[in-house]
């Protein structure tokens, strides 16, 4: 496993929304859409890795300043 900050990827839907700031929602919207890269474990949860939490921020910082719409 490898580390963000103080916790360890992969990271479930749940920690990066908690660690992002968005909603579990809007993450998982963001995944449908293949906006969030993801991959699902062995019971079909989604996980993500570190390069998930870049385009979260980002996606994040995006929506707060009104450039993002993802459809």
């Amino acid at each position: 496993m490898r580390r963000v900050g103080s916790r360890c990827c992969p990271l479930s839907t749940g920690e990066l929304s908690g660690l992002t700031g968005m909603s579990k929602r809007q993450v998982q919207y963001w995944s449908e859409r293949r906006l969030q890269p993801h991959w699902l474990d062995e019971r079909g949860h989604r996980r993500f890795e570190a390069a998930a939490v870049i385009v979260a921020f980002a996606l994040s910082d995006s929506k707060q300043q009104g450039e993002a719409r993802p459809r």
